[in-house]
């Protein structure tokens, strides 16, 4: 990392910032609203340091920096409040999950159109159930359903042990139902994991289910911003309303153990997966560790050699001893160099 200082401009090359809450907070912002609120963070870092006690510091602070601060904290606790109202999290559920998909497809399925239909009326009279309708490479005839669903009242309903005299809404009539609303082939319903009721939580061990002849629960995170579940059911939930044959009548039960040995085989896949990433990454750091310490031990021998031998040390090699100088340099090619090593050799396996 390289930084500059020009004219009051501080120039920062090469930036990597590795920290769960910034990179949740700054995910969905603009490109210049990233930049904005970076540019204010570092403003308000520094100023902290100046202070020996960040307690003391916002308790002492005035002005703009304390009116900043107080924001701040404003919005956080109002944030907290909006994601535990149930409305309101509804349409931001939406939204998230369009992001998400639309991010999805631009890069896996970029000749498939997704259209948000839920504040539009569909073949019922008066009926909006289906919140995305997805129609696959543009042809009308092959249609996947979402329905998005931030609401714990809402039980699985399994059609065997359901009262048929029963009120409300369930998992079940809700996949049946954008099914004939919206004229798909094939469905998804999305729930998310901190909004959600026991009887659908325990019907999706692995965060997806596959109901024969009804659709697919998914169960994502929308704080922690997990959609995969959701990309492998449209990826299964795709293939299936490109080639299954509407003419032929299909073994519901073999249907159903062939999707879902599919979904835990590509579930288990992808978290061993995220498992190696991490095991990658924790390898990366203390081999740098190990190197840095290395590097660390040769630049303190160097300066007490020379100490013992010259029997003096100028105040600049006094000064080059306490920062380390010399190490950085060294460190930071060492690190690009392994970098680059595990990275060509992830690749090519």
């Amino acid at each position: 990392m390289t930084i500059t200082i020009k004219d009051n401009v501080l120039k920062i090359k090469d930036v990597e910032v590795e920290n769960e809450f910034v990179c949740a907070y700054l995910k969905n912002k603009s490109v210049k609203e990233k930049k904005e609120l970076f540019d204010k963070a570092v403003g308000l870092g520094f100023m902290a340091l100046t202070n020996a006690k960040l307690g003391h510091f916002l308790h002492e602070s005035h002005g703009q920096i304390g009116r900043e601060m107080q924001s701040l904290a404003a919005l956080w606790e109002l944030q907290e409040l909006q994601f535990r109202e149930t409305t309101g999290k509804g349409v931001r559920a939406e939204t998230q999950t369009l992001t998400a998909l639309q991010d999805f497809l631009s890069i896996h399925f970029s000749g498939d159109v997704i259209k948000e239909t839920g504040n539009e009326s569909g073949l019922i009279k008066n009926n909006k159930t289906g919140d995305f309708v997805v129609t696959i490479e543009g042809k009308e005839k092959r249609k996947i359903g979402i329905e998005v669903k931030v609401d714990k009242s809402i039980t699985l309903g399994n059609l065997g042990t359901r009262d048929p005299s029963a009120k409300g809404d369930t998992t079940y009539s809700q996949l049946i139902e954008t099914a004939a609303n919206r004229g798909t082939d094939e469905n998804i319903i999305v729930f998310d994991d901190e909004t959600i009721d026991n009887s659908v939580r325990t019907a999706c061990p692995q965060a997806i289910t596959y109901l024969p002849e009804i659709g697919f629960i998914v169960v994502v995170g929308l704080r922690s911003n997990n959609f995969q579940p959701l990309t492998i059911a449209y990826s299964i939930a795709r293939s299936m309303a490109i080639y299954r044959d509407k003419e032929f009548v299909y073994d519901l039960g073999i249907l159903d153990l062939m999707v879902s040995r599919l979904i835990k085989i590509i579930s288990d896949t992808s978290s061993s997966s995220r498992e190696a990433f991490s095991i990658i990454k924790s390898a990366r750091k203390i081999i740098e560790e190990s190197e840095k310490s290395k590097l660390l031990i040769e630049s303190f021998r160097d300066y007490l050699n020379h100490y013992l031998k010259e029997k003096t040390m100028s105040k600049e090699d006094l000064l080059s001893f306490y920062q380390g100088q010399g190490v950085s340099h060294h460190l930071d090619k060492f690190i690009k160099d392994v970098g680059k090593k595990i990275d060509g050799k992830t690749q090519k396996e």
